[in-house]
């Protein structure tokens, strides 16, 4: 009896399909189930993404799976993964890539928090290529987010999941009319909007990736729901990067900032000027982050320094205050507790509150 693989997809799936043997489940999502696997015939490791068997009885769904393997498959690139074949076991479709030993940025962050400036740029460098590559292809991710991002023991980053994506010879035949496509989470302004899209949705998605991975929060993270969500990104502006992270170099603040323009005009005018900034700031990062830290520093220092000479304005305060109740020579035979209840009376004055005291 051939053995099975125990999965997430509610069916019986064979140890072998093809040349394939598979391994293991290793992730799951809304969409699909991901496994990894071994080629027999090419003797290297694989992965083999399923489309859910619920999903797969919608031709919607179905032509949207093709059309990240075919995208993806367009597109040779270092930072793409690799699509190798499609096929079909039992009317379920499947996606046989290349397999990437790692974890996705999302994975990163949620266990490790903010990434360290020097890593990340590193990271946003890579992945700029990867999508600028794609736009040299005629395609438009459309869902760019720390999950679609996968990064390798080896530290190489590789863009997954076109299967939002557009492409110029398929257009927007797989999204439905008054259906907004993406993540709200990331998504552009004018993707949420519904307006008209090109490569700097991308850009957008991209600077609202890295605002994540640089701080360890979302761009808007007050908003609740979806809804909420797409309108901030549409109409709202976030904290600003270097009010979160003091310690972040300015360039890479700027580059962020520049990616989240509410207006496409207002980004890079091409991932060859985006590529250019990063591979300066990643060239000098060490001076960058060296004079941000100095300056965070002189920040702080100024800072103490107000509050200390706050708290020795408000000490002269009290003891001016103070001394208008204290006590004349003649009087001290009038006890002690007077001179209690005066004492009060002047901590009430220094903090605004009202004693009537009759002596």
């Amino acid at each position: 009896m051939e053995r099975t693989i125990e999965n997430t997809l509610g069916i019986t799936l064979p140890e072998r399909i093809k040349m394939f043997r598979i391994v293991k489940e290793v992730a799951g999502g809304g969409a699909g189930v991901v496994f990894e696997a071994y080629d027999e015939k090419a003797e290297r490791q694989v992965a083999m993404k399923f489309l859910r068997p619920e999903l797969a009885r919608e031709r919607r769904q179905v032509k949207r799976f093709q059309n990240e393997a075919r995208t993806a498959a367009s597109i040779r690139h270092p930072n793409v993964v690799t699509v190798q074949k499609y096929g079909l076991h039992n009317k379920v479709p499947f996606i046989v890539m290349e397999f990437v030993d790692g974890e996705t940025l999302q994975e990163k962050v949620s266990r490790d928090g903010a990434i360290n400036e020097v890593e990340a740029v590193d990271y946003l460098l890579q992945a700029a290529v990867g999508l600028a590559a794609a736009a040299q292809a005629g395609h438009v991710h459309r869902d760019i987010k720390p999950s679609n991002i996968m990064i390798s023991k080896a530290g190489k980053l590789k863009i997954t999941d076109f299967g939002l994506a557009r492409s110029a010879e398929y257009g927007d035949a797989l999204t439905m009319p008054n259906y907004i496509v993406g993540t709200p989470n990331y998504i552009a302004p004018e993707q949420a909007l519904q307006d008209e899209i090109d490569f700097r949705a991308d850009m957008y998605a991209l600077g609202a990736t890295f605002y994540y991975v640089l701080s360890g929060r979302l761009p808007f993270p007050e908003a609740m729901t979806a809804t909420e969500a797409l309108h901030a990104h549409a109409f709202a502006t976030p904290k600003a990067l270097k009010e979160l992270c003091p310690h972040l170099s300015n360039r890479v603040c700027r580059i962020i900032t520049t990616l989240l323009a509410k207006k496409p005009e207002d980004r890079y005018d091409s991932y060859e000027t985006l590529i250019a900034n990063i591979e300066y700031l990643h060239r000098n990062l060490d001076s960058e982050i060296s004079s941000s830290t100095q300056a965070a520093k002189h920040v702080n220092k100024v800072r103490r320094q107000r509050k200390r000479a706050k708290k020795k304005v408000g000490r002269a305060k009290f003891q001016r205050r103070l001394a208008l109740v204290q006590p004349a020579p003649a009087e001290e035979d009038r006890g002690v507790g007077q001179w209690l209840v005066r004492l009060v009376a002047a901590a009430c004055a220094f903090v605004g509150v009202g004693l009537t005291v009759r002596l």
